[in-house]
């Protein structure tokens, strides 16, 4: 028996479910924010959760390999980030889900407010980190003296730390513990056995691009070879130079 299109589609989707992808890209296609990812019907919450965090780093992978005149073209951004969601989807559940797309471009006077030239490089602070000894007494000192809402520690490994992040209303605040012994922040909290200032994060529209002017104008030494990804979904890159101070 044959269906019409819109049956066939909910009958698939009630089957595979369904994922809603959103992504904002500035005039020249590089995304201006991590991708959102959403799901009906694909798995449970615990789950979909993996899901979602996996979809959006997929849709990252999949635009940076994309060319750059692809990335300005709306049907091969749409097509690329479908492909992305689905194939995670069928990697961790089997399921091939229906996939809706929406794109949205922002000129730079959208994202810098009109205030700012073409060559404006950086973007708003993501967090500040803080190392400390212990990410469960700091988070209690933050809560009970400033009231401030924290987050569950998470560890990851991965990185050689433990976290907690206090949520501010511009910003965030990292708190991070190190675990491991070659956790990268131990040499620090020896140098400072109280805690202190870790980083700085910066939100930027082209990593690479950053990265690379940076370190052409030698004002800053990379401290890995190449962008990493957080749990979180974003890419960064450390530098271990004072790039703001004069000299």
């Amino acid at each position: 028996m044959n269906c019409s299109p819109i049956c066939c589609a909910r009958a698939r989707m009630l089957w595979n479910g369904a994922v809603t992808a959103s992504v904002v890209l500035n005039r020249s296609g590089a995304l201006c924010a991590v991708p959102v990812v959403s799901q009906t019907g694909i798995s449970d919450k615990e789950a979909a959760e993996d899901y979602i965090a996996a979809a959006s780093v997929a849709i990252e992978d999949a635009l940076a390999v994309l060319g750059r005149q692809a990335r300005g073209n709306d049907a091969s951004v749409e097509e690329v980030v479908s492909q992305a969601v689905r194939r995670v989807a069928k990697s961790m559940f089997g399921l091939r889900p229906i996939a809706h797309v929406h794109i949205l471009r922002l000129s730079q006077e959208d994202l810098s407010g009109g205030a700012q030239g073409d060559d404006r490089m950086i973007g708003r602070v993501n967090h500040i980190a803080i190392a400390v000894p212990d990410v469960a007494v700091a988070a209690a000192q933050w809560a009970s003296m400033l009231g401030a809402e924290c987050s569950a520690a998470q560890d990851l490994p991965e990185h050689g730390v433990r976290i907690v992040f206090v949520t501010a209303p511009n910003t965030k605040v990292e708190l991070m513990q190190p675990i491991g012994e070659a956790s990268p922040i131990s040499a620090f909290l020896a140098r400072n056995p109280d805690g202190g200032m870790h980083h700085i994060c910066y939100e930027v529209d082209d990593i690479i691009a950053a990265r690379d002017k940076l370190i052409g104008e030698g004002r800053a030494s990379l401290a890995m070879d190449s962008p990493r990804r957080a749990r979180m979904a974003i890419r960064f890159c450390f530098f271990i130079q004072r790039i703001f101070v004069a000299r």
